[in-house]
């Protein structure tokens, strides 16, 4: 479990350095601002995007970590709240389920 939680921590890292760079949630589909977007949710944070200011930023983590065998994918477990701008990435497997923050 202590493995999990890091790399959950790990993605809740840099999708809060995505969201203070471009004020938003990564795209649920293909779209992202200014550019496209490699996938949806999580993936987003692999590829460099351009903010609505023009401004280039990441990619914010080199590739999605591989869950460990038995365990749900990161990204379905990605929820935004728009309204109040606050998220979770939730994992489980084993028994066990990690959320963050």
């Amino acid at each position: 479990m202590l493995i999990e939680l890091l790399v959950v921590r790990t993605l809740a890292s840099a999708l809060t350095m995505y969201m203070s760079h471009y004020r938003a949630f990564p795209p649920s589909g293909a779209e992202a601002p200014g550019g496209q977007c490699d996938g949806s949710g999580l993936t987003a944070l692999t590829v460099q995007q351009t903010s609505s200011f023009g401004l280039a930023g990441g990619p914010f983590l080199a590739a999605l970590p591989t869950q460990p065998l038995d365990w749900t994918p990161y990204a379905s477990g990605y929820v935004g709240n728009v309204v109040n701008g606050t998220y979770s990435i939730t994992t489980s497997g084993d028994g066990v389920v990690v959320t963050v923050p």
